[in-house]
């Protein structure tokens, strides 16, 4: 009863998943775009959508004359959102034209578990094991990926040995 809409949230993370895929991979190839202007036009853009989606809501209150309806709490929970969205895409646009796609994804993946932490210090309820192995399995592909290419010359280093085993070494003579 409480995930009426389950599947519609399912098919909303997976666009989600998709677009930011995209996203990923078109930011990363604006590497001489200053990441200000990546920022602002982002910034700016969604500004406009917000204030299209508050005016086609019939029960929104930022744009409508109940706007007084809403508590301090509520508009520091907005500026704080803003802020800390801004901040990340900053964040993220810069990565993203320092280091490859891929990689930046898989770093996004920590903050599954950097929400297991904070939804522990909300509520005092410690993780379980399960959800304790998964963080951990996170960690691990995530370290996997980022040293990938060194593990790659190593593996090339280790068959470039087996392969010269038992061959006569030419150096010595």
């Amino acid at each position: 009863g409480e995930y009426s809409l389950y599947y519609v949230g399912l098919i909303l993370a997976l666009v989600s998943c998709f677009c930011g895929g995209v996203m990923n991979v078109v930011v990363s190839k604006c590497s001489s775009v200053a990441s200000p202007v990546l920022v602002n036009t982002s910034a700016v853009l969604g500004l406009v959508m917000s204030l299209a989606y508050c005016i086609g809501d019939s029960e929104s209150l930022i744009i409508s004359s109940r706007i007084y309806a809403m508590s301090w709490q509520q508009w520091a929970t907005f500026g704080g959102l803003s802020l800390s969205g801004l901040l990340a895409f900053t964040a993220l646009a810069k990565s993203l034209q320092l280091v490859s796609p891929n990689l930046v994804s898989s770093l996004r993946c920590v903050e599954l578990v950097l929400a297991f932490g904070v939804q522990s210090l909300i509520t005092m309820e410690v993780p379980s094991l399960l959800s304790c192995v998964g963080a951990g399995l996170i960690i691990i592909g995530v370290i996997i990926i980022a040293y990938h290419a060194s593990f790659e010359k190593l593996e090339d280093e280790v068959i470039r040995l087996i392969k010269n085993i038992g061959r006569p070494n030419y150096e010595d003579r």
